[in-house]
Formats: C-alpha cells, structure tokens, sequence
C-alpha cells in the first residue's frame, strides 16, 4: 500500500474517531470515553508520520490540506461576522479569536494562558499572544491559510544542463 493510501486511512480514521468524540460529548454532556480520543489522536500520528515519510506524500500535501483547512475556518468565520452584524442592521465587525475561544471553550483559554504563562513567563501570554488573539478570526486563519498554501506549494524543477 502506498503511503498517500495510508495517509488519507489514517486521516479518515483520525476525522471518524474525532467526530464521534465530538458527537457523544455533545449529546450527553460528559467527556467521551478516553480510548476514543486515544485512538483519534494515534491515528492522526499515524497519518502525521505518513504523510512526512512517504515521497508521495512529503509535507506539501499536508500543508496544503492545512491551507484549505484554514481557508475552509477563515471564510465560516468571515460568514458568522457577516451574518450576525447583517440581522442586527449594523455595520461590519469582527469577533476576536479570544472572543470565539471565550465563548466556546473557556476553560481552554484559562488552560493556555496558565500553561504558556508557568512554561515561557507572563510576558509571553499578555502582551505578545493577546495582541495576536484579539485580531479577528478570520484574518488569523485567513493569514495561516496563506503561509500554509505558500509552504506546501508545488515546487520547480530546475533542469540543468551543462554541455
């Protein structure tokens, strides 16, 4: 089998495992049973690791995958803004990534900031990433979709001769 097969498996089972964590946890309000999120996280190893050694399949292609991925999050984000200043006859403003992080996971929030404060100093978490998570979401993920699709581009090859 070769390695571009198995990166998209272990992607599959990787996204599959994901959803289904996502899905009970919605649905009953509890943490999904840990194997789950084991098995989610060894699979997108697995796809990690595959995707890294196969010459098919070198790091161009995740990072291409990355830039859509970021794209596919910049545009929802951008349609949220839209959407919701749009229904309130307001002009167009933009939620901050901490405002959407706030929102939906504070206790994610609280844990980065403790963890980046206690590893790198508080001057890392207020000044430095707090300028940067209060730009809007869709500029964030539309910047990283940029650097991804620019890394992962598809690259010349320069022929040489020499008589």
């Amino acid at each position: 089998m070769k390695s571009q097969r198995l990166l998209k498996l272990f992607a599959l089972l990787s996204l599959l495992a994901t959803v289904a964590a996502a899905a009970v946890w919605y649905q009953t309000g509890q943490a999904p049973d840990p194997w789950l999120i084991r098995f989610a996280v060894a699979a997108f190893a697995a796809a990690l690791v595959a995707g890294l050694i196969g010459n098919d399949t070198r790091p161009r292609l995740m990072l291409r995958f990355l830039a859509a991925l970021f794209a596919l999050v910049a545009i929802v984000a951008f349609a949220a803004d839209t959407a919701r200043q749009g229904a309130a006859g307001q002009g167009f403003s933009s939620m901050s990534l901490m405002d959407h992080l706030d929102a939906f996971a504070p206790s994610l929030l609280a844990s980065a900031k403790t963890a980046i404060s206690r590893t790198l100093g508080p001057g890392a978490w207020d000044p430095a990433l707090i300028t940067i998570l209060k730009w809007p979401a869709f500029l964030i993920f539309g910047l990283l979709a940029a650097f991804c699709g620019y890394a992962g581009r598809p690259r010349r090859v320069a022929q040489i001769y020499v008589n």
